[in-house]
């Protein structure tokens, strides 16, 4: 007798969630198209989802895990740290859940976790990836990123923010609310010489201390099945260069910066992966100017805007898009 599922699966997105964290990642000036890889493949049969064995991966079945080079970092609302007792407590054990032995839960009075993952350098340095997870929301969600940080030195308490990468859904999601998101694919090593310094993954209410709003910690979200899947050698060469010649010596995903050529995603950030989504980004845009922009001069240079919008549309390289949009507004 063939077992009924408990879960099904389904490839459609939440449109609302795709929406909203694509306005947040606009609004931040912050992913190059994302295409099907070796991923987490989903049971029909059991309705479990299994991650891939060439992957790293973090299961979320036990403290263990987040111990180590990980150096994970729990903290509460006020930014607090939990200690291991308290960080324990999180895990939920579920042999019957999404995948593995259990999950992450999160999210109210556990505001933040943080994975130091500089210490796969060894691992990713020269390749490309992409960094994927699955949430359930339970009143809220999580915002992740990918954080570039270059230090000046031992004991720096300051250091510059060279690139962010801020993650969105795939539009995979279970029938009972486990929704996957990505990073999309980026070179492992900005510049080729720096790994991304954090994972960080955060409650998106606001915090209360800046906003009218009143962070709850009665709401929460789950967390399980975070991989990093290596995608094949990285795209930008590993080279110096000046921006006048960022074309030839860094490639067509590349851009010069501190004189290295760097992914342009880590610098610009992601273009959404749906490609309505961009679309829609871009009327949005054409929208507001045409709408709100009183000036003469700058109404007489709207078709400049709308032209521009037209050559991004449709592309989700970080170079055109972002590049046509910098060129039609300034």
């Amino acid at each position: 007798m063939n077992k009924t599922p408990s879960r099904t699966f389904s490839g459609r997105p939440s449109a609302v969630a795709c929406a909203a964290v694509f306005v947040a990642a606009m609004a931040a000036a912050l992913f190059s198209a994302v295409a099907p890889v070796r991923a987490a493949t989903f049971d029909e049969t059991t309705g479990r989802l299994s991650l891939d064995a060439t992957s790293w991966s973090l299961p979320f079945d036990t403290l263990s895990e987040l111990t180590g080079d990980l150096d994970a970092w729990v903290a509460d609302p006020d930014g607090g740290e939990l200690s291991g007792p308290q960080v324990e407590a999180l895990f939920v054990p579920d042999a019957s859940g999404l995948e593995g032995l259990g999950y992450l839960r999160m999210g109210g009075e556990v505001r933040t976790l943080r994975l130091s993952i500089a210490s796969l350098e060894s691992r990713f340095a020269g390749r490309r990836i992409e960094v994927r997870f699955w949430q359930r929301p339970e009143g809220t969600r999580l915002n992740a990123t990918l954080e570039w940080l270059m230090s000046s030195g031992p004991g720096d308490e300051d250091p510059a923010l060279v690139g962010v990468f801020r993650f969105q859904p795939t539009g995979r999601v279970t029938d009972d609310g486990w929704e996957e998101w990505t990073s999309g694919e980026v070179d492992f090593m900005a510049a080729g010489v720096l790994p991304p310094t954090y994972l960080e993954l955060e409650d998106v209410q606001p915090d209360s201390y800046y906003s009218y709003e009143t962070y709850r910690e009665d709401i929460h979200v789950s967390l399980d099945a975070l991989e990093i899947l290596d995608v094949g050698p990285a795209l930008v060469p590993d080279a110096t260069c000046v921006p006048t010649e960022a074309r030839e010596l860094c490639g067509e995903q590349g851009l010069c910066a501190l004189g290295r050529c760097m992914d342009s995603a880590t610098v610009l950030g992601p273009a959404a992966a749906d490609p309505e989504i961009r679309d829609q980004y871009l009327d949005r845009l054409g929208f507001q100017f045409r709408s709100f922009e009183g000036g003469r001069m700058p109404q007489s240079l709207m078709n400049v805007l709308l032209s521009a919008l037209e050559v991004a549309r449709g592309s989700a390289s970080p170079l055109v898009y972002w590049g046509q949009i910098h060129k039609g507004v300034n």
